[in-house]
């Protein structure tokens, strides 16, 4: 299957700039931005375990339509021609095998970046022209809002985002659109409600991660510790014989210099008396 049918049938169009939000005359910069904030929701690690085998093709098909949109010759090429080499479009070098492009391509991007990228992003100016843009662009529908903003959520941002949008509507800088100033309650309330599960989802998808490494992590313990008491067994008794040797070793040496340092016997001086006496006689 081509990039074109990957995003179709990911995104539901084949065309890569739909597959980021955006439109063909999008800036660079948007194309980043569009880009880490797709990946943050479609990043397998941040997904329930149901749905990380789709999210993970989103997350390997957002890298190969990133590749194409963020180098500027693949990107003329393809607004050129409306197509794309595929080797050259998945950025996959024709010696390498997917499967090393694949794990390649994953690790590129990781959890740590994305939140990276949001936390310079978020209260940023270029945030705020993005809430801007697609408040006039959705005419205040603050679900499609949420959907276009990178790193928005309303459980986080919808009470920030609606002083800044009433602060634009009093200042004339964008219409009072009755979608959203005539927005009813129960809109509201289901949209915070879709956030929160979403944000439990991916809470729960976390905590099965850390229960099954502890899990898997307390079934080898038993393996672990009759490794370790074979490992006793076996050098435990040599060691303690090469300890008892050593010290057997070193209180012969400290007995020998004990000995070497002792006063000579009785006999000994018996013989230096004699030799001392004859030799006064004869001076």
């Amino acid at each position: 299957m081509g990039l074109a049918e990957e995003v179709e049938a990911m995104f539901g169009d084949e065309c890569l700039y739909a597959a980021l939000g955006l439109s063909n005359d999008a800036s660079p910069g948007k194309i980043k931005q569009a880009y880490f904030s797709q990946a943050k929701r479609v990043h397998p690690d941040k997904v329930s375990p149901s749905d990380r085998e789709e999210a993970t093709k989103k997350f390997q098909t957002l890298g190969a339509v990133y590749k194409v949109l963020s180098d500027p010759d693949r990107r003329k090429a393809y607004d050129e021609t409306g197509s794309v080499d595929e080797d050259d479009a998945f950025g996959k070098p024709t010696d390498m095998s997917w499967a090393a492009y694949w794990r390649a391509t994953y690790c590129k991007v990781t959890v740590a970046d994305v939140e990276q990228f949001e936390a310079q992003y978020k209260g940023s100016d270029e945030e705020q022209q993005d809430l801007k843009a697609a408040f006039v662009k959705f005419e205040g529908d603050l679900d499609k809002v949420f959907e276009y903003v990178p790193c928005s959520n309303p459980l986080d941002d919808e009470v920030r985002f609606r002083k800044l949008l009433q602060k634009w509507i009093r200042a004339g800088d964008v219409e009072p659109y009755p979608c959203f100033a005539k927005e009813p309650k129960a809109k509201r309330t289901a949209r915070r409600r879709r956030a929160k599960r979403e944000a439990e989802a991916a809470q729960g998808a976390m905590s099965d991660l850390v229960g099954a490494i502890q899990a898997r992590m307390k079934a080898r313990q038993p393996a672990v510790d009759s490794h370790f008491d074979a490992m006793l067994e076996k050098y435990g008794g040599k060691a303690e014989k090469q300890k008892r040797k050593g010290a057997g070793s070193r209180r012969g040496k400290k007995n020998k210099a004990t000995h070497d340092s002792s006063e000579p016997p009785e006999e000994a001086f018996a013989q230096m008396a004699k030799r001392f006496a004859a030799n006064k006689a004869n001076r």
